[in-house]
C-alpha cells in the first residue's frame, strides 16, 4: 500500500515518541496487534525510495532506537520488535547500506549486532517470540543471513530451533532452513555434494538394493566429510544442514521422534519449494532407503509424515530425475509388509492418480486399493495381488478398527478416482456401484442379517462410512452413464434409508441428493415431446410393479415417505425435503417428473412450510423452491389451484416474509424470489412492473413498521424501498441488485454506456419506481459494501446524465421530462468517486489514517483505564 506523503511526514514526526515508548519498560503497550500494525506502517513507508531515506534522518529516531537495543538492556518484546524492524530494512539494499554506514564491517554493523545481541542474550533467546522473529528476519535477505551465520557460527542454534518447544519457532526454523538450502544450491555452495549424490544414485540404479547403503557409498560419504574440514566456511552451513538431516534419517532409536518429524516436514516443504533441489537433497540424505528402514519400527506420527512427504514426491515423479514410479511402489510395499496398511493405501491412491494406466504395476495397485472393499463383498475375491499380501490384509481386517480404516481409505480412493473423471469401462463401473449398493444397507443399519462376509460385521451402523458411500454413489451417477439395473438397485437402497425415521439427518440429506442424481440420469432417456407428453399419465404405482428407477422414485410409496420426512422434528431433515423438491422441479423438461409433482401436490408441501414452519432455513428454502416452481407453467398453475392462491396473494405472502420475518435468511430469500421473477419469468415480471404502478409518488415516505394489512395493495417498488432499510446488509445488497435490474430494464444504454435520445424519458420511468431515491439513500449506508454498490451504480448513471446534459439547459430538461431536480443536483454536485474511494478503504481505520495508530498507542500508554486496554 502506497501512503500519501502528508500522512508519511506526520507519522515520521511522531515516530521518535513511539520508539521512546517501546524502550521505556515502565510504560504499557496496548497489545501486540498495535505493534504489528506499527511495523506494517513502517513497511508501507519503505515502499518508496525517498520515503525510506527519511526514516534514517536523525530526528526520526530509528537508528537511535536500534543502537539503544544493542547497547542497553530492554524487554524481550522490544527486542522482538527490533528484529522484525530489522527484517523490514533488510529487504532493500539501500537501507542495508545506510545501516552499515553507521558502523564499519559486517562484524560491527548495526543489523549484525542486533542479531548477535538477540542470540547471545540469554534473557532474549529464551523468549519464543524473539527466536521466531530472529529466524523470520534472517529469511528476508539470505545473502546477508549467510554472512551473519558464518560470523556468529550459530548454525547449531538454528538446528536446535527445528525441535523447539514452540510450534511457531519450529515452523519459522523449517521455512528458513529450506530457503537457506535452496539458496546454497542455487549459488553453488553445495556443488561438490551434488556430484557425490549423483554418484550414489548411479550406484543404486546399477543393481544395488534400494533400501540399503553399500560400503562404497559410505566410504564416499566419509571421504567427502573429510574434505569438508578443508572447505571454505561459506559452504559449511549447507554441509552441516545436510549432515544433520542425514544423521536424523539414518539414525537408530537414539534420535528423538520430534527431530525425525521435523526433518521429514522440512523435506516436504523443500520439495514443494524446489523439486530439483529437493531431489538432490533426497539423494544426499539417502531419503528413500532411510524411510524404508524407518517404517519398520516407527510410530503412527512418523509414518504419517513419511507418507505426506512421499505423496508430494509422487506428484513430481513424472518430471523427476532422481526417483521413479517403481521407487514409490517399493515404499508402498514396505509400508504394507510392516503393518502400515492405511498409510500404504493413502500413498497408493495418490500414485494411481499420477500413474499412466499402461504402467505394468497399475492393475496391481488398482486391485490393492480396492481389496478391503472386495473382502466385504466376497469371502474369497479373485485378485492379482500375491497370496501373502492377501492373507496379511485379511488377518488385519479381523480387527474392527483396522477394517473400518481400510474400507474408509478404499472408498476415498475410489471417490478421488471418479472425481478425476477418468475413463471407466462397464465392468469397472458396475463393480464400483456394487460397493454402495451392497454396503449401504449394512453401514446404515445395526441389523446383523444378511452379512455378506465376516468382515462386514465391523461396518454395521457406521454413519461415517454411510456418508462416504453416498458421496461415492452420487459422484458415480453424476459423472458416468449408469445402467438402469444398477440405478434401480441403488434407488431401492436409498429410498429405504430415507424411510428410516431414526436415520442420521445428514444421511437423509445425502440420500435425497443421490435420488435426485438417479432421477436425473434415469429420466433423461425417457423425455418425450409433442402430443405424447399430453397422453402420458403419472406413474403413481407401488414399488412391486416398478421396472425402472424412475418408477420406483416417482411412486405413491415414495411420496408417502417424503411426506413423513417433511414433518420430521429435525429442521435439517425438513429442509432437505424442500431442497429435494426444488432440485427435481428443475427437471421440468421430463414429463414423468412434472406429472408426479402435480399428482403428489408437492407445491402444497412447499407452501405450508413457507407459511408455518418455525425454522428460518426451512422458510428460506421454501421460498427458493417456490421461485423455481414458478418457472414451469404447469407446476405453477397446479400450485395456484391446489393452494387456492392468486398471484396477488403469493406476492403478498413473499412481501410479508421480506418485511416482517424475524430472521435474515428468509428475508434474503424473499428478495431473491422477486429477482428471479423479474429476470426469468416474463409474465410475472409484467405483473410486478404494472402492479399498483401509479400509486407510487416521488418522495413518498414508507412506513417501516407498516402492518401486514398495509402491504396488500402496495407496489413492489415501495416494498423494496422499505427493505432497503433492513438491518441485514445482504438483504440491502439484494435490494440494490433489484434496482439494478430495474435500471437495465428501463434504461438499455446503462450497460453499453452509449447515450440515446430517449434517456430522459427512460429516467422518468426509473424515477417513478423509487429506484433513484433508494440508490441515493443507500449511497450513504452504514454498511460499507452496500454504500460501495450504490455508489458504483450511481457513478454510471452520472456519466450518462453528464453526457446527456452536454450544452443543454438542466432546468428546462427536468421540467420537460418531469425529472426530480433534487436528484439531478445530487448527482452533479456529489463527488461519488471520492465517496466510493473512502468506502472502499479498509475497515481498519489505521490503514488509511496511520497517525491515529500512533496517537492511540501514546495515549493508552499514559492511561490507567483497564476498559480502554481491553477494547484493543
Amino acid at each position: 500500500m502506497i501512503m500519501e506523503s502528508t500522512h508519511i511526514d506526520a507519522c515520521l514526526k511522531r515516530l521518535p515518541d513511539v520508539f521512546h515508548l517501546l524502550l521505556d519498560s515502565s510504560k504499557t503497550i496496548v497489545d501486540d496487534t498495535c505493534v504489528e500494525k506499527l511495523l506494517t506502517l513502517i513497511e508501507n513507508i519503505t515502499q518508496c525510495t525517498d520515503d525510506r531515506m527519511k526514516l534514517f534522518k536523525e530526528d526520526v529516531g530509528l537508528v537511535s532506537f536500534l543502537s539503544h537495543v544493542v547497547t542497553t538492556s530492554c524487554e524481550p518484546c522490544t527486542m522482538t520488535f527490533a528484529l522484525k524492524l530489522n527484517g523490514i530494512l533488510l529487504k532493500h539494499d539501500d537501507t542495508v547500506q545506510l545501516l552499515a554506514a553507521h558502523f564499519t564491517g559486517i562484524e560491527s554493523s548495526l543489523e549484525h549486532r542486533i542479531f548477535q545481541r538477540a542470540l547471545e542474550g540469554i534473557e532474549y533467546w529464551l523468549d519464543a517470540s524473539v527466536r521466531c522473529a530472529w529466524l523470520n528476519s534472517m529469511k528476508v535477505n539470505l545473502n546477508y543471513a549467510y554472512q551473519v551465520i558464518t560470523q556468529l557460527e550459530c548454525i547449531e542454534q538454528i538446528i536446535a530451533c527445528l525441535v523447539d518447544a514452540s510450534m511457531f519457532v519450529i515452523t519459522a526454523a523449517q521455512d528458513f532452513t529450506v530457503s537457506l538450502i535452496v539458496w546454497c544450491y542455487k549459488h553453488g555452495m553445495l556443488a561438490e555434494r551434488e556430484k557425490v549424490a549423483l554418484v550414489k544414485k548411479s550406484q543404486l540404479d546399477n543393481g544395488k538394493e534400494k533400501h540399503a547403503i553399500d560400503e562404497k557409498s559410505s566410504r564416499c560419504l566419509e571421504t567427502h566429510s573429510g574434505c569438508r574440514e578443508t572447505s571454505s566456511s561459506s559452504s559449511f552451513i549447507g554441509e552441516r544442514l545436510l549432515q544433520y538431516m542425514t544423521k536424523v534419517l539414518r539414525s537408530d532409536s537414539t534420535i528423538e521422534k520430534p527431530e525425525i518429524v521435523s526433518v521429514l516436514q522440512m523435506l516436504r516443504k523443500l520439495f514443494e519449494t524446489d523439486q530439483s533441489v529437493g531431489g538432490s537433497v533426497a539423494m544426499e540424505t539417502y531419503l528413500l532407503a532411510s524411510c524404508q528402514d524407518m517404517v519398520i519400527n516407527c510410530d503412527a506420527g512418523v509414518c504419517a509424515n513419511i507418507v505426506e512427504l512421499f505423496i508430494v514426491i509422487a506428484r513430481k515423479t513424472r518430471t523427476s530425475d532422481w526417483i521413479q514410479m517403481d521407487d514409490i511402489i517399493v515404499m508402498i510395499m514396505s509400508l504394507m509388509h510392516h503393518g502400515k496398511l492405511s498409510p500404504a493405501l493413502k500413498l497408493t491412491t495418490t500414485l494411481l492418480l499420477e500413474m499412466d494406466q499402461q504402467h505394468e504395476q497399475h492393475n496391481r495397485l488398482y486391485e490393492l486399493v480396492f481389496l478391503p472393499l472386495d473382502f466385504c463383498l466376497h469371502p474369497s475375491p479373485s485378485t492379482v495381488i500375491s497370496s501373502s499380501t492377501v492373507d496379511f490384509i485379511m488377518a488385519a481386517m479381523k480387527s474392527r478398527g483396522t477394517c473400518i480404516s481400510l474400507v474408509m481409505h478404499s472408498i476415498m480412493a475410489l471417490q478421488r478416482q471418479c472425481t478425476k473423471g477418468g475413463r471407466l469401462d462397464d465392468d469397472k463401473l458396475c463393480r464400483f456401484l456394487k460397493y454402495p449398493i451392497i454396503l449401504l444397507p449394512i453401514t446404515s443399519s445395526p441389523d446383523r442379517q444378511n452379512l455378506s462376509t465376516q468382515y462386514t460385521k465391523h461396518l454395521l451402523g457406521n454413519t461415517k462410512l454411510t456418508k462416504f458411500l453416498l458421496d461415492l454413489a452420487l459422484t458415480l451417477c453424476d459423472v458416468y452413464a449408469v445402467s438402469d439395473d444398477d440405478l434401480y438397485q441403488l434407488s431401492g437402497v436409498v429410498v429405504k434409508m430415507v424411510d428410516n425415521p431414526h436415520m442420521d439427518s445428514t444421511v437423509i440429506c445425502k440420500s435425497l441428493k443421490t435420488i435426485t442424481a438417479i432421477l436425473r440420469q434415469s429420466t433423461s432417456s425417457e423425455s418425450e415431446s409433442g402430443d405424447e407428453l399430453v397422453a402420458k399419465k403419472p406413474r403413481l404405482q407401488d414399488t412391486e410393479a416398478c421396472s425402472q428407477p424412475s418408477d420406483l422414485i416417482l411412486s405413491k410409496v415414495f411420496f408417502n415417505i417424503l411426506q413423513k420426512r417433511s414433518y420430521d422434528t429435525r429442521w435439517d431433515v425438513r429442509d432437505s425435503v424442500i431442497n429435494f423438491i426444488t432440485d427435481i422441479t428443475q427437471l421440468s423438461d421430463n414429463r414423468n417428473v412434472v406429472a408426479w409433482i402435480v399428482e403428489s401436490k408437492l407445491g402444497k408441501e412447499v407452501w405450508e412450510k413457507l407459511r408455518d414452519d418455525d425454522d428460518s432455513y426451512v422458510r428460506a428454502s421454501s421460498l427458493f423452491s417456490l421461485a423455481q416452481m414458478s418457472l414451469c407453467e404447469e407446476l405453477w398453475l397446479q400450485f395456484m389451484s391446489t393452494c387456492e392462491q392468486t398471484m396477488q396473494s403469493v406476492v403478498q405472502t413473499v412481501t410479508n416474509v421480506l418485511l416482517h420475518d424475524t430472521e435474515a435468511f428468509p428475508r434474503r430469500a424473499a428478495v431473491d424470489v422477486f429477482l428471479k421473477w423479474l429476470t426469468k419469468h416474463p409474465q410475472i415480471r409484467s405483473y410486478l412492473l404494472s402492479s399498483n404502478y401509479s400509486t407510487y409518488k416521488i418522495g413518498h415516505k414508507v412506513e417501516e413498521d407498516a402492518g401486514e394489512s398495509n402491504t396488500e395493495h402496495r407496489s413492489v417498488f415501495s416494498i423494496m424501498l422499505q427493505a432497503s432499510h433492513d438491518l441485514d446488509f445482504e438483504v440491502k445488497l439484494s435490494v440494490l441488485n433489484f434496482w439494478e435490474v430495474i435500471i437495465h430494464h428501463y434504461l438499455p444504454c446503462f450497460a453499453t454506456k452509449n447515450l440515446t435520445e430517449s434517456i430522459w424519458d427512460e429516467l422518468y420511468h426509473i424515477q417513478k419506481t423509487g429506484c433513484l431515491e433508494g440508490l441515493q439513500s443507500s449511497s450513504d449506508d452504514h454498511d460499507r459494501v452496500v454504500a460501495e454498490k450504490a455508489c458504483t451504480i450511481l457513478i454510471t448513471l452520472k456519466e450518462l446524465i453528464v453526457k446527456g446534459l452536454d450544452g443543454k439547459d438542466k432546468n428546462a430538461l427536468t421540467v420537460k421530462h418531469k425529472l426530480d431536480i433534487k436528484f439531478i443536483d445530487f448527482l452533479l454536485k456529489t463527488d461519488l468517486d471520492r465517496i466510493l474511494s473512502e468506502k472502499s478503504r479498509s475497515v481498519d481505520i489505521y490503514e488509511w489514517n496511520p497517525l491515529a495508530l500512533i496517537d492511540d498507542m501514546l495515549y493508552s500508554s499514559e492511561s490507567n483505564d483497564d476498559n480502554l486496554l481491553d477494547c484493543y
